[in-house]
Order: structure tokens, then sequence, then C-alpha cells
């Protein structure tokens, strides 16, 4: 009787998946905010707010938070180059990205949730 051949399994490289999915994570959390800031600043618009003081301000933050989300989304594109280039997101260049990220991060977080706030303000 003839043994049948067992293909061996593939092995995955489990810290690998977990950076892959962590940039999955970050790419997707930052264009949906990406996409809210520009409805929030043509709501400002359109609904004339923008030309009031206070609307000013809220535009400023928008604008300003609308700036560092595109320096998240850049980082983002350097680090998906590392990884074509390498096969993977390793080294002192990819460490430097993820942490400069990683920073970014946090603060789209909190410049978002503070132009979330002014919003909800002028929505009273």
């Amino acid at each position: 009787m003839a043994r049948a051949r067992t293909k061996m399994p593939a092995v995955v490289d489990l810290a690998r998946e977990r950076e892959r999915r962590r940039l999955s994570g970050y790419r997707t959390r930052a264009q949906s905010l990406l996409e809210a800031n520009k409805r929030a600043l043509g709501k400002l618009f359109t609904t004339g707010t923008l030309y009031t003081r206070h609307g000013a301000r809220a535009g400023r933050e928008l604008l300003g938070t609308y700036q560092h989300l595109l320096r998240v989304s850049d980082v983002l594109g350097k680090l998906a180059e590392l990884e074509a280039e390498t096969g993977a997101i390793r080294g002192r260049e990819a460490r430097r990205l993820l942490g400069e990220l990683d920073g970014l991060v946090r603060k789209s977080r909190l410049l978002s949730t503070h132009a979330d706030d002014l919003l909800a303000w002028f929505g009273r």
C-alpha cells in the first residue's frame, strides 16, 4: 500500500500578523476620522457657522485635526512601503515610524474629541 503524502502546514508568524492587523486598524480608524472631519467642516460651511467667531475657531481646530490625520496616513504609507520592501515591519526605521504613529494616533484621538465637543456645542 502506498503511503499518502501529507502537506506540511504553513507556519504563520504571529508577530507579523499582529503588526499587519494593527496597521489595518490604524488605516481604518484614520480613514473614518478623515471622513468625519470632512463632514464636520462641510456642516460648518453650509450652515454659515464657520463665519462666526466660535465657528472660525472650530474650523481651525478641524483643519488642524485634518492635517494631523494626513500625517498619520503618510506614516502608514511609509510603513506599508517598508513592509513591501523587506517583507516585514522590523528594524530601527520601523520602530521609529511605529513610535511616531502611536503618538500621532493618541494626539488625533484627543484632537477629534475636542473637535466633536466644539461641534456638539454648536448643536445646542
